[in-house]
């Protein structure tokens, strides 16, 4: 089974300003990246195999802010 690993950091913080998280689901690990980036934090995602092998994995951010006047 593939777990997916978050660690992130709060701008202007020196450690880990969140504990790690870990999800089986690619759905909850995106909710949780969107989340903390929104809240202004460096976030990193690891994929971790079954055998406990720990590989960073690249992602996306896309954001679109719409004005109304």
């Amino acid at each position: 089974m593939i777990t997916y690993r978050i660690k992130a950091q709060g701008y202007g913080g020196g450690g880990p300003s969140i504990p790690t998280i870990e999800t089986t689901s690619i759905e909850v690990a995106q909710n949780e990246i969107a989340d903390l980036i929104g809240t202004d934090h460096a976030v990193q995602l690891y994929v971790v195999d079954s055998n406990g092998n720990e590989t960073r994995m690249e992602f996306e951010w896309y954001s679109t802010v719409t004005v109304n006047i």
